[in-house]
């Protein structure tokens, strides 16, 4: 019931995790799969002194990142710590900080691909010149972590719901004047850096009818990606000479906002066996 949530990142790669924060509590819950795989069981608490909160926790790796708030208003920061997965009680690493926005909550962040903390409102746009349109970027390192493309007249802009696919590659989806999703513009469009990272291609992705794309999965080695649209998951295959056609998966499973997010889509890897 909360699109924009990176609901992705609340579990580890392998699916062994799950962290949460409860409405309510002060606390960081993580879990861990049971060995017949058919459910998760509580494994740690992560409690913070005494006069803080904490929350908003991610998996990244082997990492847990999350916020770490003093209780009460006014305050002129956000924490964000990290813990081993494997050793959530450890003592945690300080991370960075992000500042209060207007409305008193802390700024959009993220860990990049790389693995360092990236807060949105701390990056300088940066305008690209070339492909079909006007693209502004915001970057960590070498990563694009946010774009907008403006291309025949139309508005597109980065997936929050979605993982960031690392190095110079985005997938923007239609967005009205409001940054609203907008529902009268189909599909969504590939977006690809030059060896410079001062020019640009973009390819326009599920044209055709399906509505606009709400959230994409790219697989670990990003040769594959999968979309959803209104209808469903659709799969494209990345190759060297850019996308080719989509091909209809699975249908969008409805959750209790009847809005088509399913918890989580993810790729998974099978286990290695032994002897590889």
């Amino acid at each position: 019931m909360a699109p924009g949530l990176p609901v992705y990142a609340l579990f580890s790669a392998d699916w062994r995790h799950f962290a949460y924060s409860s409405p309510g509590s002060d606390a960081v819950e993580l879990a861990a799969l049971a060995e017949d795989g058919s459910r998760y069981e509580a494994a740690a608490t992560l409690d913070p002194p005494a006069g803080q909160e904490w929350g908003d926790p991610r998996i990244v790796g082997d990492r847990l990142p999350l916020t770490a708030e003093d209780a009460g208003e006014g305050q002129g920061g956000v924490q964000v710590l990290s813990v081993p997965v494997d050793e959530p009680t450890d003592a945690p690493n300080q991370e960075g900080t992000l500042p209060l926005g207007e409305n008193g909550r802390p700024s959009d962040w993220e860990v990049d691909p790389d693995g360092e903390l990236y807060v949105r409102e701390q990056q300088q746009t940066e305008q690209v010149n070339g492909g079909g349109g006007d693209l502004v970027v915001r970057r960590s390192g070498d990563n694009v972590m946010n774009a907008t493309l403006t291309a025949d007249g139309a508005r597109w802009q980065d997936l929050d719901a979605s993982p960031v696919w690392g190095g110079g590659t985005t997938v923007v989806g239609p967005v009205d004047s409001g940054g609203e999703v907008a529902e009268d513009q189909d599909g969504a469009n590939l977006v690809v850096l030059d060896e410079t990272g001062q020019g640009f291609t973009n390819t326009r992705l599920l044209e055709g009818g399906g509505g606009p794309v709400l959230q994409c999965a790219p697989a670990p080695g990003r040769d594959r990606l999968l979309l959803q649209d209104t209808a469903g998951w659709h799969r494209v295959d990345i190759g060297d000479d850019g996308p080719g056609e989509a091909e209809e998966v699975f249908p969008a499973p409805r959750d209790a906002s009847m809005e088509g997010y399913p918890l989580v889509v993810r790729w998974s890897e099978p286990a290695a066996e032994p002897d590889e």
